[in-house]
């Protein structure tokens, strides 16, 4: 069970938007699943935990200085969490695969039908430091099986054009884009049966097409 506090305000106004949350989020007794290298589920007691935190986003449409920037907008988001123990041999230590810092910038234009989105997003480190049991250290630095150990943050640049008709009700939309663009190399872990060291996605090509009936 958790108790969960939530305030927060957002602004509207005909360039400028905004919002901004405060969370916190306090478990009594919080379980993680956790499997070992053969697929073995352990169940954990992670003991009392907490999550607390802010959330922002601001968008800013640049038309409203100049005409000739009209469909032009800049945007930003920005999450700060901090997910700890409180309880047990970890208490006061982060908990696994979270990152305390989450961002995204980015610009995007219309013209017409016509959609182009642009964005830098960036997270910062996790940690996967292993099973709170008596006695178990805190792991930081990587383990042999790949499992264990910090996860270094990264950023990617990703770009994306799409068809999205917004007077045509049944319209189909088309969009074309790359993640990844700078081709990043980055790599996550994981605990569960098929544990280890993953390389994180690479420079992507993709095309999506939909229809609305």
């Amino acid at each position: 069970k958790a108790k969960t506090y939530e305030i927060g305000t957002h602004y509207e106004g005909d360039a400028l938007s905004g919002e901004l949350t405060a969370f916190f989020i306090d478990f009594d007794q919080e379980l993680y699943l956790s499997r070992n290298i053969v697929g073995e589920g352990l169940w954990t007691d992670l003991g009392a935990t907490k999550h607390q935190g802010v959330e922002a986003a601001a968008r800013y449409d640049l038309g409203s200085l100049s005409n000739t920037l009209d469909g032009l907008s800049l945007y930003a988001n920005y999450t700060y969490t901090e997910a700890t123990y409180e309880a047990g041999p970890f208490a006061g230590r982060d908990l696994p695969f979270y990152s305390r810092h989450f961002g995204t910038v980015g610009a995007s234009y219309r013209y017409e039908d016509w959609v182009f989105n642009a964005d830098l997003s960036a997270q910062s480190k996790q940690r996967s430091p292993g099973n709170a049991a008596e006695g178990a250290p805190y792991v930081e630095d990587e383990d042999a099986t790949g499992r264990l150990g910090d996860i270094p943050g990264y950023g990617t640049v990703n770009l994306r054009l799409a068809y999205q008709p917004e007077d045509q009700e049944n319209a189909p939309k088309l969009a074309f884009g790359v993640k990844n663009l700078l081709d990043k190399e980055y790599f996550t872990r994981s605990t569960d049966n098929n544990g280890g060291k993953f390389v994180g996605q690479p420079r992507t090509f993709f095309v999506n097409a939909s229809v609305a009936f």
